[in-house]
Formats: structure tokens, sequence, C-alpha cells
């Protein structure tokens, strides 16, 4: 309504359809607040969905317990446990296609068409129905993985040993397209389950992915020794060694909103000292280039891990759905949440540091212009020992002279096909110390290398250089004694 009021023009009528169809026009609006709480940042966004008969499933899951949270190891860095079912999200996907109608709905029918013939199983009778609505993802430390190799998933099912028929279906199904032999499901038993798990063969893959049937979950990770290490987890089943007994979490979960059907809890302190190890020796090749380009920086201004990290907390996010709408809260020792904070501190000290690259390399190409000219001003000096004090008549007679070559002539600077310096004729060795002989040309940027009757060289921004050309002019060099 309000774009038809304002003159524009209105939303075609699939577009619009597919907004309603996903429930869009209902939202009334939305609401965002950051504040400082809890020695932290806290953000909270609030979207208005007054809710109405037929409104989505996968928008109103239901809350999280402590039975969901505690699958979690205590010590997991990383974890993520929500309530929600692919086959709701499925068909409020295939309801929004179908109210755009055959724009999207042939498209997406012959995509699916397409991907159920090549496995043989129907999307949703054979792998969604299969599966519930707990989903809980993590990483531990303990279970052997370096970084997100460590990934573990357990799936709640409805029918365990379907899912796990279905993951051997599925992996039979790469063998048939990867070629007969290349893929192979192997078995392990442990604790009296059976895991299952894949093999490659001739092919240096470092992963070998498996999955195992524990009571009403699945487990997957990278390496069946990731599962032998949920399983000893699950058979525990010991809050005290839950994450529920982790006392950052504790601290975290208070900072968000009751009836959470998602929660993202991050040990930031850990991932940020894990990321120390990675960036560390990164840092210090910087600086050894960063040195070579005349920046004047070394490795032990690198702060240590401690430093880094030594104020840090767990980070929790929250997504909880109410009767008229959706809280969605994060709350963390940083300004952005933990998993957006990694891509966010890379972007600024990408912003910080191509500037400093930029004006790393423009020091270094102006070290080079420096050097070249001091070859030159010494040159001078040195033909003026032979010829009564004078200076050369030109640059050129240098480079007759093999006193120069003709790489000193041309500055790193200038980008243009000539000599990249103006020589003034006339000088000599009794002219005042800061006669002016040679100097870049002003075109070549902000500011210019001068060299000096003395043998200096110094770098004078254009006004100082005109002023001082401008004088020399009314001064004119001491005559030939």
């Amino acid at each position: 309504p309000r774009l038809s009021r304002s003159g524009l023009e209105p939303l075609p009528p699939p577009v619009e359809a597919g907004l309603k169809a996903a429930s869009i026009d209902r939202l009334r609006s939305v609401t965002g607040a950051w504040q400082v709480d809890g020695n932290g940042y806290r953000e909270s966004w609030f979207l208005a969905l007054p809710p109405e008969d037929g409104r989505p499933r996968w928008l109103y899951q239901v809350p999280l317990t402590d039975e969901d949270l505690a699958l979690v190891p205590k010590d997991a860095t990383l974890a993520k446990v929500s309530n929600f079912r692919l086959a709701d999200v499925y068909d409020g996907v295939m309801h929004v296609i179908d109210a755009v109608g055959p724009l999207a709905q042939t498209p997406a029918a012959n995509a699916i068409a397409a991907a159920e013939g090549m496995m043989g199983l129907r999307i949703k009778e054979d792998i969604l129905d299969l599966l519930d609505d707990g989903w809980v993802g993590y990483i531990s430390p303990d279970n052997g993985g370096l970084l997100i190799t460590g990934i573990t998933m357990l799936v709640e099912a409805r029918d365990p040993q379907g899912v796990s028929d279905l993951l051997a279906r599925l992996t039979r199904f790469i063998d048939k397209t990867t070629g007969s032999g290349v893929v192979s499901v192997e078995q392990k038993q442990y604790r009296n389950k059976t895991i299952h798990f894949a093999s490659v063969s001739g092919f240096p893959l470092p992963i070998a992915p498996a999955w195992c049937v524990c009571d009403r979950h699945v487990v997957i990770a990278l390496y069946p020794q990731m599962v032998m290490h949920a399983i000893d987890h699950l058979d525990a089943r010991s809050p005290s060694n839950s994450l529920l007994a982790n006392p950052d979490f504790a601290r975290a979960r208070k900072m968000l909103p009751d009836g959470c059907s998602t929660i993202v809890y991050t040990d930031t302190q850990a991932e940020m000292g894990d990321l120390y190890r990675v960036l560390l020796p990164l840092m210090t090749a910087a600086t050894g280039w960063a040195r070579g380009q005349g920046v004047r920086i070394d490795a032990g201004m690198i702060p240590t891990a401690d430093t880094v990290t030594h104020h840090l907390f767990g980070d929790a996010m929250g997504l909880a759905p109410g009767s008229d709408g959706l809280l969605f809260t994060t709350h963390g020792p940083l300004p952005v949440g933990a998993p957006a904070a990694t891509p966010m501190v890379a972007g600024l000290g990408v912003s910080v540091l191509l500037p400093s690259l930029a004006r790393a390399r423009e020091l270094s190409k102006r070290a080079v212009s420096t050097s070249n000219a001091r070859t030159i001003v010494y040159a001078c000096i040195l033909y003026a020992h032979d010829n009564n004090g004078a200076f050369p008549p030109d640059l050129k007679t240098l480079v007759d002279l093999g006193e120069i070559i003709e790489k000193n002539l041309r500055s790193p600077r200038d980008h243009r096909d000539r000599v990249s310096y103006i020589y003034i004729a006339g000088a000599n060795t009794d002219s005042p110390p800061d006669t002016i002989i040679v100097y870049e040309h002003p075109d070549i940027g902000e500011g210019s290398v001068v060299g000096f009757a003395d043998g200096h060289v110094e770098w004078l921004e254009p006004d100082d250089l005109q002023r001082r050309l401008e004088r020399q002019k009314k001064t004119p060099p001491s005559p030939q004694p």
C-alpha cells in the first residue's frame, strides 16, 4: 500500500505473492537495540510478526531444553544447538514457490526431479521425513580435530536406522558416480555400536567421513575417531561433563532471552587463541617483508597471546520465537558476535593494511630515488675534483664517463619513459651547501627527492621546492674559480 501511495511502481505480482506466502507481509516493525551490559556488548533485534492461522512452522520452533544442551561436551569451543525440522523448511520453500507461480515452479520442479532421479530417492519422503527437529553441532578440542575439521554433528532422527541406511545409499551413489572401488563404506565396532566411515582409494583425501546411530541421534563427523569421542560423551550422559557445567556458557546463557529455539556459543578466548597461533608466524613474516619496504616495524612489536585474549569471554547468540514475533539477541566481549568477529577483524585489518602497504611501497620507491639522487650528486663532486671544481654541464656527461648509469636517471616513482631528474648546471664546489643541483620532476607526485651541492639529499614538498628554486634563481651559483 505504501508503494502505491508513493507513486512508485508496485512489486510484480509473483514477488508480492512470494512475500505473502513467506509471511513477510505480516511484518509490522523491526526494532534494534545495542547496549553495554554484563561487562560486554549486547545487541537485540525484534521482528514483530503477529501470529495468524497457517503461519510457517519453521519460524516458530519449540524452545531448547537442558537435555538438548547436554549433548554438547563441556570443553566445546564452538557449539550450535537448534530445534527446527528440515521438512518444515522444505514445505515452506515449496509453498512460496507455488505462490510465485510458473516462473519459479518450473525450474524448481525440474531441479528436484533431476536430483531425485540421480539419487533414486525422494527428497522429502526418503530423506527429510526421517529427521526430527534436534540439531547439534560443536567443536571439541579433545576430539583431535584441527579448527573446523573438528566439527561434530548430532541429528535427532525419527527413524535413526533409516537415516543410517540413507547415508550408506548416498555413499554407494557417490561410489557409482566416481567409479567403482574409489569410495567404499567400512565398519568399525565401538562400545556395541557400529561406526560407518567412507574410505577412498587412489586419492590422498585427508578426511574419512563417518557416522553412527546412537539411540535417537545420528552422529556425523569427518573422522571415525571424532564419532568415537561423541559416543563416549553420549554414553556418559553426565551433566557435569556437558556444556551445562561450563561456567562461561552459564554466564552467557543468562544474557539471552528465555525460550530460545537456537543458541550459538563461542569460547571467544579459546577461538582467538587458536587464531593467534595461526597468525603469529604470518605476522612475523609480514614484519620482515615490511622492513624490507622501509617500514620501521619488527617482530617484537606483535602483542603476546595473553595480551590479546586476557579480557575475552564467551559469546552467545539466541533466537527466541514468541507469540508476537521473533527476538534475536547476541552478547559478547566484542561489538559484534564472535562468528562475525574473525571476518570483521580480517576486513578491518585489510582496510588498515592496504593503505599501509601502499605507503610502504611509496617509501621503498622514494628510498631508491634518494639513492639515485645521491649517486648523481656524488658523481658531480667527483667530476668537479677533476675539473677545477666545476660540476658537469649535464647528466649525459656523467653517463658517458661511466660515473653513473642510465638506471640512475630513472626514478621508480616515475611511470613515464624519460629522465626523471632535472639537473641545474652552473654550480661548483664553492657554491652554497644548499644549492640545488638535481631534483625529481615535480609532476611525478606529491614532493620530490632533491640533491644539493654539498652532497646531501632531502625530500621536499612541492611548495618548499618551488620557493627554494625561485630563491636560487635570484642568487645564482658562485662563478667558477
